[in-house]
């Protein structure tokens, strides 16, 4: 523990960690934390059980567990033990919570995400799509299971999330179980859009190379893939869809384009490559589109974000 932290903290920090090895010193933050400790959160309103969960760490939690902390507690974003184990991409942690009655698959987020979308947005690749499969076969102790027809608030699904959250190997588990590479979210952003936004370059190449959709593939909105990587600051995403197909000419239903894309996110980096890629200066690109979007040309020079 460090000599500035509270046993709380360190409680906090050592749950993050939820390897077998800090059994000992989690027991040892417990008695010194005491019930302050089970109580205190991080910044995303998570507990020490709530992290020990997101870790995949078993043992943990079920060491906090019998310290009586709350099984019903939430995040901030209303994620509780059923989503974050899914996260996490343990099954076997989320198999025991199941058989011990502690979660069901039918639990969501505030922005409707289930067990199935956490897993197929989870950072753990192939434990992901472990997860993946584990959900949709029905778990033991699960009163069902989950579905591929499960969709957020924002109306993607399992195969959108996993394509933001750059994970090829969960698209392909998903498109085994028949997932279609034809879904859309509510505004019409398919899987190319999603994997541009999220920034991962292999989900990128994956989604032209392997499932065949075209760079300029546009949502409801008009917006291709381009336009959101830039918006969004990929760098090399925006790079690499304009050597494999995108054009500088893209614009969407308002006619933006990506210079204005990247303007609107100011997201200097992506402006200066463009201005690379494009051979014209950033004020050159700029002109052009100052009729068009004057606001958003000004309010990105006033802030500096831009460096000739």
């Amino acid at each position: 523990m460090d000599i500035d932290e509270s046993p709380s903290q360190a409680l906090l920090r050592a749950c993050a960690c939820a390897e077998p090895n800090d059994e000992d010193s989690i027991k040892v933050l417990l008695c010194q934390a005491g019930a302050d400790g089970l109580r205190a959160v991080d910044a995303e309103g998570r507990s020490p059980l709530l992290i020990a969960c997101s870790s995949g760490g078993l043992s943990a939690v079920q060491m906090l567990l019998e310290a009586r902390a709350d099984s019903e507690s939430v995040d901030l974003g209303g994620r509780g033990l059923c989503l974050l184990a899914a996260e996490s991409g343990s099954r076997e942690l989320l198999a025991w919570l199941l058989g011990q009655g502690l979660v069901n698959l039918t639990e969501c987020a505030e922005d409707g995400s289930t067990a199935l979308l956490c897993a197929a947005g989870g950072q753990h690749a192939e434990q992901s799509a472990q997860m993946v499969a584990f959900l949709l076969d029905g778990p033991p102790g699960a009163q069902t299971a989950s579905s591929l027809e499960e969709r957020d608030e924002r109306g993607a699904d399992a195969l959108l999330c996993a394509a933001e959250a750059g994970a090829p190997a969960v698209v392909k588990e998903l498109l085994r179980r028949g997932a279609s590479v034809a879904t859309v979210d509510a505004h019409g952003c398919g899987l190319l859009h999603f994997a541009a936004a999220g920034g991962s370059l292999a989900m990128v190449e994956f989604c032209v190379k392997d499932l065949k959709f075209a760079c300029d593939v546009r949502d409801g909105d008009g917006d291709t893939p381009l336009l959101i990587a830039a918006y969004e600051g990929n760098c090399e995403v925006v790079e690499w869809l304009l050597r494999n197909g995108s054009s500088l000419e893209e614009r969407n239903a308002d006619g933006m384009s990506a210079a204005m894309s990247a303007a609107a996110g100011e997201q200097s980096e992506v402006l200066a490559l463009l201005s690379r890629l494009s051979g014209e200066s950033a004020e050159s690109l700029w002109v052009k589109e100052l009729d068009r979007h004057p606001e958003l040309v000004l309010n990105f020079l006033e802030k500096g974000a831009a460096e000739m």
